[in-house]
């Protein structure tokens, strides 16, 4: 049984903050962590008529890649994110940390 309080947020995402309408594509950007958040979100996009894609990160991968990562790599944007960027109507990306300090190794410069 889900939480009827993901529930109502997934609600509020999908059909207050970005008002999904039937057709569009939207993204949902979800860490593992927010993974109850975002199967609901993903079943109020499908319910709003629209047709979601699904995309989970890892924190801990995002770290790696701003330690290891060259300019060159920190400039790179991936053929799916451009394409996400410039074709779907809505982004939905969800923010769930599970450690707050995990960037705290990585230079603010990068």
């Amino acid at each position: 049984m889900v939480d009827p309080r993901i529930q109502k947020l997934a609600q509020v995402l999908v059909q207050y903050s970005t008002d999904v309408k039937p057709g569009e594509s939207v993204a949902i950007s979800s860490p593992l962590a927010a993974l109850p958040l975002a199967r609901e979100v993903y079943r109020e996009v499908l319910r709003a008529g629209a047709n979601p894609t699904v995309n989970f990160a890892d924190e801990e991968m995002g770290e790696i890649f701003l330690q290891e990562a060259n300019d060159e790599q920190l400039r790179h944007i991936p053929a799916p994110r451009r394409i996400i960027a410039d074709s779907y109507q809505v982004q939905i990306s969800l923010i769930a940390p599970t450690n707050t300090r995990y960037l705290s190794n990585v230079d603010p410069a990068r």
